[in-house]
């Protein structure tokens, strides 16, 4: 299981531009501290994963983990290990 648990800070300028169906380009810039969430200067953040592990075969492992963080998002990673015997 992997835990972290953390403060951060949001400074400086945000620059958004997106294009429309019609083709319309719309575009602002806003200070980073009034995203999210507008009223703090700090900004709590979380991870929470759960971890599975397993050796294939000698020398290859495959790690596996998923979980979610805040502020809102999802995670899903998948590792290859391949250990190098020494002679």
């Amino acid at each position: 299981m992997i835990v972290a648990v953390g403060l951060g800070s949001m400074r400086g300028q945000v620059y958004k531009r997106t294009i429309t169906e019609a083709s319309d380009v719309e575009s602002f810039t806003t200070d980073a501290g009034e995203l999210y969430p507008p009223s703090k200067s700090v900004v709590p953040l979380v991870r929470v994963e759960v971890a599975v592990a397993g050796i294939i075969v000698p020398g290859f492992k495959v790690q596996a983990s998923g979980g979610f963080g805040m502020p809102g998002y999802h995670t899903f990673n998948i590792a290859f290990v391949y250990l190098i015997a020494s002679r």
